[in-house]
């Protein structure tokens, strides 16, 4: 159940004040594992989650998760839109962090499972943005 920070889906920004709010979005593609049944993501800001599901006994709190029927290569789009208040004027980092929820097997991100080069098989973009809006 740990969580990687997924390659290519950081960004930095700096508040000019600490009333200013960050809008972050994203659009980041992927597929998980034949037989595995979920990819989890969560959205960070700096070391902390943010942008997560609500405590509810013990369930695990995540962002978003890529899952596809089993046995199927198909692959996902998760957007999202997050508004937060970091409340600093020092830099902030924002990023995706990854994890399988503790099953066996792999998810990845813009890509296919099998990642054969033949024209069955997909290649994607991903994508992190964030825009200061001011007070």
């Amino acid at each position: 159940t740990s969580f990687t920070d997924i390659t290519g889906l950081t960004v930095d920004i700096t508040p000019s004040a600490t009333t200013s709010k960050i809008l972050v979005l994203s659009a980041v593609n992927g597929s998980q594992e034949v037989g595995v049944t979920r990819g989890y993501m969560v959205l960070v800001r700096d070391s902390t989650a943010i942008f997560i599901g609500d405590a509810a006994g013990s369930r695990s709190r995540w962002s978003v998760s890529f899952s596809a029927h089993d046995h199927s290569i198909a692959s996902a789009t998760v957007s999202s839109c997050y508004l937060d208040s970091p409340s600093t004027t020092s830099a902030v980092t924002y990023k995706w962090q990854g994890g399988n929820g503790g099953n066996a097997g792999s998810f990845y991100i813009n890509r296919t499972d099998q990642d054969n080069d033949n024209a069955t098989q997909l290649r994607m973009a991903s994508t992190i943005t964030v825009m200061e809006i001011g007070a």
